[in-house]
């Protein structure tokens, strides 16, 4: 199993949220879901602002990164590159995620698909 297997199989959505709920449109109907997920810190716009407080977030989000990798390799010597290589990382997917408010409207996140235009039937 993968580690994105892994982390799904146990509840964590890494990288994408994937499940069953109700339709937005028709309630009456149970349909599959994949959405934006996988950040480490709350929201997209964690990684995203640049003020004070924020900067201050990330920076105490990289340091428990930089602990926890500690505990797990204590003879890592480029802790600090690759905690910044994951931050990085997070802050592409969160570039390319929906901001709260332009997750509010419905619209944004509704994109129906029918088995006919799955290419792997």
């Amino acid at each position: 199993m993968s580690q994105t297997g892994f982390l799904h199989h146990n509840g964590i959505p890494a990288f994408f949220d994937f499940g069953v709920g109700a339709d937005f449109k028709r309630p009456e109907y149970n349909i599959a879901e994949l959405d934006q997920g996988g950040l480490g810190l709350p929201d997209r716009d964690y990684y995203l602002n640049t003020d004070g407080d924020t900067l201050e977030i990330q920076d105490a989000y990289k340091l428990l990164m930089e602990t926890l990798l500690a505990q797990v390799e204590p003879a890592s010597t480029d802790l600090h590159q690759r905690v910044a290589a994951v931050f990085r990382f997070e802050k592409g997917l969160a570039e390319v995620s929906l901001s709260r408010t332009d997750r509010r409207n419905l619209e944004n996140l509704y994109h129906i698909y029918t088995r006919s235009v799955c290419p792997h039937q």
